[in-house]
């Protein structure tokens, strides 16, 4: 749309209708989550054929999530941790006629929306089983209570006990609504990230050598700070079907659609949990 066009659209109802049309797309696609998994676990895309088996140091006892992701357990055969994997799925369907009208490419937002849908599965999922290694019977480190702010001080008790297992602290986790108090720390303790295209995927800032990342309280709880170690010394996302998809048109009330069922078999597994430590806010 050029300027003049632009210009004699705010000019009517149906124009401006349309201008927000056009818009809608770029605003919208600035808000899809983008996942952490990456970030945190070593990604492990399992060959067919190929046993999904992982070996645990005798000092640890490995963490995984259960088949459906509910909650963590313990599966240890022999020093040697064989997770099952589970499937991550996302139904997308979309009215043929709500296509022809739109003005801007509905598939391709869809699919992507769906995307993000599964990434935020996957980073609930993955929150679960670090908090369980952090905290459950066979924790490694000790869960660090007896503060009611993130302070520098809890922070410290925090990397101390990740580090006593010669593990360098990579990600430090942080709920929004706790992320305020860091928000106050000075410029000395805290390198504050400024690009814009780093701060949307969460990662704010590095403090003594570690990413600070603020997640949505859907996905890490309020008063809950998880310090992490370098994946290596963490664990693994194992996948055994990467992200596919399959068509799945249908016919819904009288009306045709396009559909697409979207899935994935993955595990999170963390092989040392001394590789996390809990905060908990008081």
């Amino acid at each position: 749309m050029t300027n003049k066009e632009l210009q004699k659209s705010l000019r009517s109802e149906a124009g401006r209708e349309r201008i927000a049309q056009l818009t809608y797309e770029p605003f919208r696609q600035g808000r899809d989550w983008l996942g952490l998994k990456g970030k945190i676990l070593y990604v492990d895309k399992v060959e067919p054929g190929v046993p999904m088996r992982y070996h645990v140091d005798d000092e640890y006892t490995a963490e995984i999530i259960s088949r459906h992701g509910t909650a963590s357990k313990n599966v240890v055969t022999d020093n040697w941790v064989e997770p099952i994997p589970y499937p991550i799925v996302c139904y997308v369907r979309i009215p043929v006629i709500d296509i022809a009208t739109a003005n801007f490419n509905m598939i391709d937002r869809q699919q992507v929306k769906a995307q993000s849908e599964m990434a935020k599965k996957e980073d609930y999922d993955l929150l679960t089983v670090l908090s369980g290694a952090a905290t459950g019977a066979s924790a490694v480190n000790q869960e660090i209570t007896g503060f009611s702010t993130v302070s520098r001080n809890a922070l410290a008790a925090g990397f101390a006990e990740v580090e006593d297992h010669e593990a360098p602290v990579m990600n430090v986790l942080v709920p929004t609504p706790n992320y305020k108090d860091i928000r106050l720390y000075t410029d000395a303790d805290f390198d504050r990230e400024t690009q814009r295209e780093l701060i949307k995927t969460g990662l704010m800032g590095v403090i003594w050598g570690s990413d600070i990342r603020r997640l949505p309280t859907f996905i890490l709880p309020e008063n809950r700070i998880l310090i992490c170690a370098d994946s290596e010394f963490l664990g693994v996302w194992a996948v055994r079907v990467d992200l596919d998809s399959v068509d799945a048109n249908g016919f819904n009330q009288g009306d045709l659609e396009y559909g697409w069922l979207y899935f994935e078999y993955i595990v999170p597994v963390i092989l040392q949990n001394s590789g996390v430590c809990q905060i908990t806010l008081s």
